[in-house]
C-alpha cells in the first residue's frame, strides 16, 4: 500500500494514520474502494466511544467532506475554463472563423395578430383601396395603406396577393398588419403602431433573367398547338407569328413538316417562379418550303420599342401586313369562282380568312379611315387610304372597334374592329382586298415596299448584339 500522501490523487492516501486492519467481514492490507472498509468496520459493526474506530470515522468523514468540496470545485472550475473556451470559440467564428457544424435552421413560427386573417388578390391601387373599403377599413386608412403599398412596390397597375389583419375599432375595422406581395416575390409589410401609424418594410426580390430556347415541328394541327407542345409559352405564339406577317400565311403557307425556333428571355424568382409579364421574345426563325426567314429584336438608337431585323439588317416590316387577323385560315382565295350566293362565276377580288367572330382585325398598314358603316352586301366594312394609290377593305365585321372614326390616323397592327359575317355572307370570316390605283390585287402575292435597312451605328450596334445571341444558338 502506497504511503499517505497529501499530493496524491488517491483519496485513501490522505489519512494521517492507517485504519484498523480487524474487520468482520474480512481484512486485508490494502483497503478496498467501499468507504466503510477504509476505517476496518462494515455497516452493522458497534464501536464503543473508548474504541479508537470513532476517531478514525471521524477523520474519514472529513476527509470525505473535503473530498466533496475539492469535487464540487473542481466542477466549476472546469466548467468555467469550457465556458471561456466556448466563448473564444465563438468569437473566433464571428471575427471570420468557420463554424465546424453549421447551425440548425428551423422555419419561423406562423405570424399572428389581434383580429382575423384574411387573403384575397387586387389589382393595383385602385383594385386595393376598394377592397379595403369592401372590409370596412376607413377611407382614410385604406388610402394611407394604398399609398404605402404603391410607393414600396412601383405597382399602380399591377396584380398583388394580399394577407391582412383586422381587429374591430370605433369607426370599422382596423388593419393591424398587411402584405402585399407581387408575383416577382417583391413585398411590402405594414404593422400597425401604437399611435394609428403605420411601420413599412420592404422586402426586394432576388431575380435573375434567363434565356429559353424551343425548336419544333409543324404536325397536322395548327401551329398555335405545334408551338405549345414544343414548349414554347403560349403568352408567345401570337407575337411569334405577327413577325412573319409580312413573309408568310400561317394559314395556307406553313404545313407539316415545317420547322421553327424561339429564344426569348424571362425573369425568374429565387423559387424558380417565372415573373408574371417578363417574357420578351428575342429571336425567331421559320423554315418552310417558300422559304428560311430568321428575325432578331433589336431596338435602334432612338426607337423606344425593339424591331426585327434580319442577319443583314433589313427589317420585317413591310408597307403592308400579308394576313391583317391571327389563326385564322384561307377559306377563299384571290380569283376567279363560283360565287357561293350569286351562283355565277366571278372574279373573288380578295382573299377570305375564316376565323371565329369577335376576332380582331388588324390595319395592314399605317393609314387614314377612308370609310366605316354598313355597305350593303359587305356587311359592316372599314376602308383605309394609305397613299400613292393604295386602298385596304375590310369587310362582313361583326362590330367597329368603338372609338373609330373617319379621318382618324392608324397605325400598321393596330385594331380596327372584329370578325363577323355581316351582309352577304355564309359564316364568320374577314374578306380582306388590296386595290392599287383601282385595280384589285391578290393580297397573297402582292409584294409590298420594305423600310429602309439599318445603316452607320446602328447596324453596327446590331450586328454586336446578334453575335451575342448567335451564341446562344450554337
Amino acid at each position: 500500500m502506497a504511503e499517505n500522501n497529501a499530493d496524491s490523487f488517491d483519496p485513501k492516501t490522505w489519512l494521517d494514520a492507517k485504519p484498523p486492519t480487524s474487520s468482520s467481514k474480512g481484512s486485508g492490507d490494502e483497503p478496498g474502494f467501499d468507504p466503510r472498509s477504509w476505517v476496518g468496520q462494515d455497516e452493522d459493526a458497534v464501536d464503543s466511544p473508548e474504541t479508537p474506530a470513532k476517531d478514525a470515522r471521524l477523520k474519514w468523514g472529513v476527509a470525505i467532506g473535503a473530498l466533496g468540496a475539492v469535487m464540487l470545485g473542481g466542477f466549476f472550475f472546469w466548467s468555467s475554463d469550457t465556458e471561456q473556451a466556448n466563448a473564444a470559440s465563438s468569437a473566433e467564428t464571428m471575427a471570420g472563423g468557420a463554424s465546424a457544424t453549421a447551425p440548425e435552421t428551423r422555419e419561423a413560427p406562423a405570424r399572428t395578430f389581434a383580429g382575423k386573417q384574411q387573403l384575397t388578390t387586387v389589382d393595383g391601387y385602385r383594385g386595393l383601396v376598394q377592397t379595403l373599403i369592401d372590409m370596412r377599413v376607413p377611407a382614410d386608412e385604406a388610402g394611407v395603406l394604398g399609398r404605402e403599398t404603391i410607393a414600396a412596390l412601383d405597382s399602380a397597375d399591377k396584380e398583388m396577393q394580399i394577407e391582412i389583419w383586422l381587429a374591430e375599432g370605433e369607426d370599422g375595422q382596423e388593419t393591424q398588419f398587411m402584405a402585399a406581395s407581387l408575383p416577382s416575390g417583391a413585398s411590402v409589410e405594414l404593422t400597425r403602431r401604437a399611435d394609428g401609424s403605420f411601420d413599412r418594410r420592404d422586402v426586394f426580390a432576388e431575380i435573375r433573367t434567363e434565356i429559353r430556347r424551343v425548336e419544333g415541328e409543324m404536325g397536322e394541327t395548327d401551329f398555335y398547338s405545334a408551338a405549345v407542345v414544343a414548349g414554347m409559352p403560349d403568352s408567345l405564339v401570337t407575337p411569334f407569328v405577327k413577325i412573319f406577317s409580312y413573309d408568310f400565311s400561317f394559314a395556307d403557307e406553313v404545313d407539316a413538316g415545317d420547322r421553327f425556333i424561339a429564344l426569348w428571355q424571362e425573369d425568374v424568382t429565387e423559387d424558380g417562379e417565372t415573373v408574371e409579364g417578363s417574357l420578351r421574345l428575342l429571336y425567331a426563325r421559320m423554315v418552310t418550303e417558300k422559304g428560311d426567314r430568321e428575325y432578331f429584336s433589336f431596338a435602334p438608337p432612338g426607337a423606344v420599342e425593339a424591331q426585327w431585323f434580319d442577319t443583314s439588317g433589313q427589317a420585317n416590316v413591310r408597307s403592308l401586313m400579308r394576313t391583317p387577323v391571327d389563326g385564322a385560315r384561307v377559306s377563299s382565295q384571290f380569283g376567279f369562282r363560283n360565287h357561293p350566293i350569286r351562283q355565277r362565276r366571278i372574279l373573288h377580288g380578295g382573299v377570305d380568312f375564316a376565323a371565329p367572330t369577335g376576332t380582331p382585325i388588324y390595319a395592314s398598314g399605317d393609314a387614314t379611315v377612308d370609310f366605316r358603316a354598313p355597305a350593303g352586301g359587305a356587311g359592316n366594312m372599314v376602308r383605309l387610304a394609305h397613299g400613292d394609290g393604295m386602298i385596304t377593305r375590310y369587310l362582313h365585321l361583326s362590330k367597329f372597334r368603338d372609338d373609330l372614326t373617319v379621318g382618324q390616323q392608324v397605325r400598321q397592327g393596330e385594331v380596327i374592329g372584329y370578325v363577323g359575317s355581316t351582309g352577304a355572307s355564309t359564316g364568320p370570316h374577314l374578306h380582306y382586298e388590296i386595290i392599287i390605283n383601282g385595280e384589285k390585287v391578290d393580297p397573297l402575292t402582292f409584294e409590298t415596299t420594305k423600310v429602309e435597312p439599318l445603316v452607320g451605328e446602328g447596324l453596327t450596334m446590331f450586328r454586336q448584339q446578334r453575335a451575342l445571341l448567335g451564341e446562344k444558338l450554337d
